[in-house]
């Protein structure tokens, strides 16, 4: 489950094209804290 949420948003930041090195960190952040918010609701749920 939570792979394939991965992968789907890897395959949606990386199809944005070529972007600015902030604009890529700050996506990888927003990623990560959506990652972390999914991987805590499971547990609780």
């Amino acid at each position: 489950m939570l792979a394939a949420f991965q992968l789907v948003e890897d395959a949606r930041y990386l199809g944005a094209g070529p972007r600015s090195r902030r604009g890529r960190r700050r996506a990888l952040a927003e990623r990560t804290v959506a990652y972390r918010r999914l991987a805590r609701d499971l547990r609780v749920g």
